[in-house]
C-alpha cells in the first residue's frame, strides 16, 4: 500500500491508501471513489479527450490513464477544488502532454456524432448541417492551442469561468480575456469560409 499524511483532529498522521481514502471520505475506499468518478465523468471526460485529440481510439487511452492518474492521486487530493474539477485538469494535462509528444489538434474530425444525424428526415438538411458541423471543425482546428482549448472547455463542455481557472491555474479574468480572443478569431475564421 502506498502512505501517506494525513491531518484527523488538528494531529498529522501516516496512514496507508485504503486508511486515509476511508477518513477523508466519509468511509468511502478509494476503490469506492474511483469507481464513482468513472461512472460519473467517464462519458464527459472522453469526450473533452476526443475533441482535443480528434481519435476515437487515443481518447479512449487517454481516457483510461486519465483514470488510473487520478487513483494514484487520490491520496494527495486536497479537496480545494471539487472532483470534476480535479479530474478534468488530470484529462486536460493528460491531452496537452499528449499533443506535445505526438503534435496532435492537427486531425479533422466533426464534433457531431453521425448517429444524432439519422434521426432527421431531409437529406438536404442532413448534408447542409454534416458541411457546417466541418466548418466549425476546421476552424477551431485552425485556432491555436490555448484557444482551443478555451472553446472547448468553455463552449463545448460548458465549464465555469472558475473550473476553467482551476484547470489551467489561471485567473478568472485571464480565462475570460483568452476566451474573448478566441471566439473573436473563431468568427473570423469562420467569417473566412462563409465568404468563399
Amino acid at each position: 500500500m502506498l502512505d501517506g499524511n494525513v491531518t484527523v483532529n488538528g494531529k498529522n498522521l501516516t496512514m496507508n491508501l485504503v486508511e486515509k481514502c476511508h477518513i477523508m471520505n466519509e468511509g468511502k475506499t478509494c476503490e469506492e471513489i474511483i469507481n464513482e468518478l468513472v461512472d460519473n465523468y467517464k462519458d464527459m471526460i472522453f469526450n473533452l479527450l476526443y475533441r482535443m485529440t480528434s481519435n476515437y481510439d487515443d481518447a479512449l487511452e487517454l481516457t483510461q490513464d486519465t483514470f488510473l492518474r487520478a487513483y494514484e492521486a487520490l491520496p494527495r487530493f486536497r479537496y480545494e477544488s471539487s472532483l470534476k474539477t480535479w479530474i478534468y485538469k488530470i484529462a486536460f494535462n493528460m491531452a496537452l502532454n499528449y499533443k506535445k509528444k505526438w503534435k496532435l489538434f492537427k486531425k479533422k474530425d466533426s464534433f457531431v456524432d453521425d448517429n444524432l444525424m439519422d434521426c432527421r428526415s431531409n437529406p438536404e438538411e442532413e448534408t447542409s448541417q454534416r458541411q457546417l458541423n466541418a466548418h466549425i471543425q476546421n476552424a477551431i482546428n485552425k485556432l491555436p492551442a490555448d484557444q482551443k482549448a478555451m472553446i472547448l472547455l468553455r463552449e463545448i463542455e460548458e465549464l465555469s469561468y472558475e473550473e476553467i481557472s482551476q484547470i489551467l491555474n489561471v485567473p478568472v479574468g485571464t480565462v475570460k480575456s483568452r476566451l474573448s480572443r478566441a471566439r473573436c478569431y473563431l468568427k473570423e475564421l469562420l467569417a473566412d469560409v462563409e465568404a468563399r
